[in-house]
């Protein structure tokens, strides 16, 4: 082993693998930039998490003045507060009536309109803000064209596979829907 693998530190994909952390959640911390303070949320979030429900997207983000995971699965929006005085908040995908970001001075801001109420998460690195609004947009129009979790596997698949091909799923989501798909069979 060369020397310089001794002194190496590892990444955060082989950080949150080792410790057992479910590889939808692994690849959408990859796909996200923030502080390595968030590996302990990260650490704990499989157990918000039904095993039927998949990691789509995530982003650190502020709401109700903590900070926090905004984590966006197949089936809500969660809300996963860094420490224990915040409060989890958690939107069903079939409850978000609109979704906007904005932008200002390189910190990016989402709003979720549920019910005529407003669920404002601010201080997003970026353009993550709009990423996570596109990726909403995606899953509720998959949850829209039937893929559900109380219906037969195969069936969303093949549904699963037609939207990937019309182009209406991304490649990383495809893959991990295809495999939690697949883990039902």
């Amino acid at each position: 082993m060369p020397l310089g693998d001794w002194f190496r530190n590892p990444s955060r994909a082989e950080r949150l693998r080792a410790a057992g952390v479910r590889d939808d959640v692994v690849l959408a911390a990859e796909r996200t930039a923030f502080g390595q303070m968030n590996d302990n949320v990260l650490l704990t979030l499989p157990g918000a998490l039904s095993q039927d429900e998949v990691v789509l997207d995530l982003v650190q983000c502020r709401y109700a003045r903590h900070t926090g995971l905004a984590v966006l699965t197949t089936g809500r929006v969660l809300f996963v507060p860094q420490d224990s005085r915040g409060q989890p908040m958690a939107i069903p995908l079939r409850d978000v009536q609109a979704v906007s970001s904005a932008m200002h001075r390189g910190m990016g801001a989402l709003t979720l309109i549920r019910s005529g109420d407003e669920v404002v998460m601010d201080q997003i690195l970026g353009n993550q803000a709009g990423t996570f609004a596109d990726a909403l947009g995606r899953a509720q129009a998959g949850a829209a064209a039937g893929v559900s979790s109380d219906r037969d596997p195969i069936d969303e698949l093949i549904e699963l596979r037609t939207m990937y091909r019309a182009g209406l799923v991304p490649d990383d989501e495809y893959r991990i829907r295809k495999q939690a798909l697949v883990d039902r069979i």
